[in-house]
């Protein structure tokens, strides 16, 4: 599932996701129901200045997943990637993640040709 954003606290507790974050989370953990089985892989890193580590965007996204149903062992976070281009470069080094692994990309509407074809590459 790719990131959309996520806006800071004056502390990490007071973190939010986006809008958007928050719809792809909720849309990608309704798919996970439907494949129990399967890996709920959080990708995307933000950078506010050195206020958060980079891989909060992806904690948060867990935390909504977990908080949803979705066990944390299902849970996979990808906190590296900034951009659509690096989300499939860095799946491919998580643990059980190869260039023949099935997946379903989570992200916008207007967003999704560009990731697809960023993965299928």
């Amino acid at each position: 599932m790719l990131g959309g954003g996520y806006d800071p606290g004056v502390i990490p507790d007071e973190d939010i996701l986006s809008t958007e974050s928050q719809r792809r989370v909720l849309h990608g953990v309704t798919l996970w129901r439907r494949y129990p089985d399967a890996r709920l892989v959080l990708s995307g890193a933000m950078e506010y200045l050195g206020r958060r580590n980079l891989g909060r965007h992806a904690q948060l996204m867990a935390e909504v997943s977990v908080n949803q149903g979705v066990p944390a062992s299902a849970v996979l976070l990808e906190p590296r990637s900034r951009n659509t281009r690096e989300h499939p470069i860095e799946a491919l080094t998580l643990p059980g993640v190869t260039s023949a692994t099935p997946i379903a990309v989570v992200t916008s509407g207007w967003h999704m040709r560009r990731a697809q074809r960023d993965f299928y590459r």
